[in-house]
């Protein structure tokens, strides 16, 4: 598994390891889990267009610190959707096994 991922799920999106190997990693969500497995022999780009994604909510002031360390980590940084200009920011990104995330500032179901 690419520790890029690990990095991302554990320090940036800030989650809790479960157990994890060479090549798979659990993640807490308080109410589910999250499994990345290591599978060499899929291609990653087969659905790169797609707006299917994990979204994380986070704070307005947090938004800046969020980027800034995705861009150091050299994670991908997605163009997202064309929104609203009403609409909170975003920061889509894929992680490196091709899991497309996001950060979004507030929460659907308030927003």
């Amino acid at each position: 598994m690419d520790i890029t991922s690990f990095i991302i799920y554990c320090f940036i999106v800030t989650v809790t390891p479960g157990p994890t190997n060479i090549s798979t990693a659990y993640f807490d969500l308080n109410v589910m889990w999250l499994a990345l497995n290591e599978e060499k022999a899929i291609p990653r780009n087969d659905i790169n267009q797609s707006y299917t994604h994990i979204a994380f909510s986070i704070e307005e002031q947090e938004f800046d610190k969020m980027y800034d360390k995705l861009k150091r980590l050299n994670v991908n940084i997605l163009s997202g959707r064309p929104r609203d200009e009403r609409d909170k920011k975003s920061i889509y990104f894929m992680d490196p096994d091709g899991i497309n995330l996001s950060f979004i500032q507030g929460h659907y179901k308030t927003d």
